[in-house]
């Protein structure tokens, strides 16, 4: 709770800073088309001081998308952004050295191309985030199986401090699949799971699982995509998740799967790692009324037939 206070704080210290430079940038660049007409010369002081302070208002921001969405890049584009803020952030310092105008000029509009190619990225990452549902918005809905590569690191702050707190050293990429019946759509079934409370006390508690819950599959890697998620049955019921890698020389890892019931709280139903080349994975978790027995027991099957 301690380390989601200070992220919001942290958050919102960015947020009235950004304001603060956007608008001193503007000031200051107001001052300086009021010398240059005085003077009726050039007088870039004020200027460069105004300019650098708009791009002083992109490295913010891209404080924020560094914060929020941390440093993992999954893709060549992204260690490209991330290149292009580097660059665009050293120029724009190198412009207050006692340069002469000519290479300050140089300068400032290499920070400009730099930063203002990276913070573009950066602030349609911030769109889609705002545009994901507020009862989605603890983990990412991904509706569309076939846009799952555009959008796997287009995480919700509230999924993003889970994984801050709690996964920092794995890079997660969520994904949501509805559950569909295979017998009876309207029917629902219900089964013991294993909870872990604030204390890590194992409790027991019996759930509802219906057409509307959601399966939640936390990757840690893009390369990886879900292809179906079925569960069966009335007294007892069967779960199966089909994984497909996309890309065959890369291998898929799963690390925890996810049940959310009413849109009110997950549970963590196990911790477990599959890694396979161009295969067909299988993970099906099956109910056990037996109280002697684990709440839930899974099995694994790999199949060898072509993706």
């Amino acid at each position: 709770m301690n380390m989601l206070l200070k992220g919001t704080l942290f958050m919102l210290t960015l947020d009235r800073l950004l304001n603060v430079t956007i608008y001193l940038g503007v000031f200051l660049l107001f001052i300086s088309f009021i010398t240059f007409v005085i003077k009726r010369g050039p007088d870039l002081l004020f200027f460069q001081f105004g300019i650098s302070l708009f791009f002083g208002a992109q490295i913010i921001i891209g404080m924020k998308f560094f914060h929020n969405y941390g440093f993992s890049f999954h893709s060549k584009l992204e260690l490209l952004i991330f290149i292009f803020y580097v660059i665009g952030f050293i120029t724009c310092i190198l412009s207050f050295f006692h340069f002469q105008n000519p290479y300050r000029i140089f300068l400032l509009i290499c920070s400009f191309l730099f930063l203002t190619g990276s913070n573009y990225y950066f602030k349609e990452t911030f769109k889609f985030s705002k545009k994901i549902p507020k009862q989605h918005k603890t983990f990412l809905s991904t509706q569309e199986e076939d846009s799952f590569p555009k959008e796997v690191r287009k995480f919700s702050e509230d999924y993003n401090n889970i994984i801050r707190n709690d996964f920092y050293e794995i890079p997660m990429i969520p994904t949501e699949l509805q559950i569909t019946s295979k017998k009876d759509s309207s029917h629902s079934t219900s089964f013991l799971v294993e909870l872990h409370n604030m204390e890590d006390e194992i409790t027991d508690d019996s759930v509802q699982l219906t057409p509307s819950d959601r399966f939640y599959i936390l990757l840690n890697t893009q390369k990886t995509k879900i292809s179906k998620i079925v569960y069966e049955g009335r007294d007892f019921f069967t779960l199966t998740v089909t994984l497909k890698a996309l890309n065959l020389q890369q291998e898929p890892e799963i690390h925890n799967m996810f049940l959310e019931i009413d849109k009110r709280r997950a549970m963590n139903l196990l911790d477990f790692e599959i890694k396979a080349h161009s295969k067909e994975w299988k993970v099906t978790f099956k109910s056990d009324s037996s109280p002697s027995n684990l709440p839930i027991t899974f099995t694994f099957e790999k199949r060898t037939g072509k993706l």
